[in-house]
């Protein structure tokens, strides 16, 4: 195996090395709440790490493999499409490109937590304190609450309903008369509003004793414009990490 052979594996390892400390800090999410602020702070930086290393497994590859073997832009070319039409892919390709031109980018971290059967909260955390962000747009806050907000980097908080919790059954009668389709949508247009009217009655019942006693379950992952669920999130990576490492071994094995 060549040198630069050697050097495509060590730069796939180095991803895979930032893939699993990332995937450590983040269980440590869930634990002591007085290191979260840190381990959170950690998790970012693993994340940029990985970032930028799995996009530069490529860079490696072409580096190894091009103006070496003519079928080589034949064979990359595969690849590059692959990338190109994973939406995961493209992200991380983004990312890389802010991390190079413009700074660190950090995600956001959403904080869940329950309030009762019906509803959870969500908070978002960001990596910077945000001097202007939707939570403050949409309330009516002095400037010394905003400070407060700011302090601990929230960017937004929201009220969700839990998808599970209301379930309309409603009886309809079907006019043989009528359209069959245009019936159903206007049954189905009617049950929406009755879930609408009871998820916005149970919301007005929420108590401020409540709202003070959440129960935490987990953080969300907000990623450019998506948000994961961890375990979406971390199939993602490794999907990337393992095609890779695939494409790697292949290149070396058909160009040797």
């Amino acid at each position: 195996m060549s040198e630069q052979e050697i050097l495509l594996l060590d730069k796939w390892l180095e991803s895979v090395y930032h893939l699993k400390r990332m995937e450590e800090f983040w269980k440590e999410l869930d634990g002591d709440i007085s290191k979260r602020k840190n381990n959170s702070q950690h998790f970012k930086y693993e994340f940029n790490a990985f970032i930028n290393s799995i996009r530069s497994v490529t860079f490696v590859m072409q580096k190894c493999f091009k103006n070496k073997h003519i079928h080589f832009e034949e064979w990359y070319l595969e690849i590059q499409n692959f990338l190109k039409e994973s939406e995961f892919s493209k992200s991380v390709n983004t990312i890389r490109t802010l991390n190079q031109k413009e700074g660190n980018f950090h995600p956001d971290l959403i904080e869940v937590r329950n309030i009762n059967n019906y509803f959870n909260t969500e908070t978002t955390f960001t990596p910077i304190p945000p001097k202007q962000n939707k939570l403050f747009e949409r309330l009516k806050l002095s400037e010394l609450e905003k400070n407060k907000l700011s302090e601990r980097n929230i960017s937004n908080f929201q009220i969700v309903s839990i998808p599970s919790a209301f379930k309309i059954e409603m009886t309809f009668e079907i006019d043989n008369e009528r359209d069959y389709e245009q019936q159903m949508e206007e049954n189905r247009e009617i049950a929406i509003k009755e879930c609408i009217k009871q998820e916005h009655q149970k919301k007005m019942e929420i108590t401020e004793e409540e709202l003070k006693n959440t129960t935490y379950l987990k953080f969300k992952l907000k990623v450019l414009d998506r948000v994961y669920e961890w375990s979406e999130f971390k199939k993602e990576c490794y999907d990337l990490v393992e095609y890779l490492k695939a494409k790697s071994k292949e290149g070396i094995e058909k160009f040797k």
